[in-house]
């Protein structure tokens, strides 16, 4: 996408390793996208109640507060779901089965390359807007 495309599209990342969050918002503000940050799932929560709903929620899985995991079977459970990438260290298959079960799009391991993460972004907002 290029940036002009993406200058009204908001991400929310839900991330609280500091180091990842710094890398992931930078990427992603490079490429035109306007990110907002939580630190846990509980916060991403409550900010997804709130309107503009983001176009795509971006979410670790080991957080304090409510895990990813918890967040995203909380959202389905209330027919909320968001577009979601999770993005964790967590790479067992019964955890990638559990993330897309929950409604995930896509998930992605850390570490992770920017520009595989950058062009997963890119092609879960895509096949969003042709929905």
């Amino acid at each position: 996408m290029t940036e002009d495309a993406t200058n009204a599209i908001r991400i929310l990342l839900a991330e609280d390793n500091d180091v990842y969050a710094r890398l992931v918002e930078t990427l992603l503000t490079k490429a035109g996208y306007t990110v907002e940050r939580v630190t846990n799932g509980l916060q991403a929560y409550e900010r997804l109640a709130l309107a503009p709903v983001p176009a795509l929620l971006i979410t670790d899985v080991l957080m304090p507060a409510m895990s990813g995991f918890e967040l995203l079977a909380k959202l389905k459970g209330e027919g909320q779901m968001v577009p979601t990438i999770v993005l964790t260290s967590k790479q067992s298959e019964e955890s990638v089965l559990r993330g897309l079960g929950y409604g995930a799009l896509d998930y992605v391991g850390k570490p992770f390359s920017p520009s595989e993460l950058l062009a997963r972004v890119n092609l879960v907002l895509k096949s969003k807007q042709g929905a």
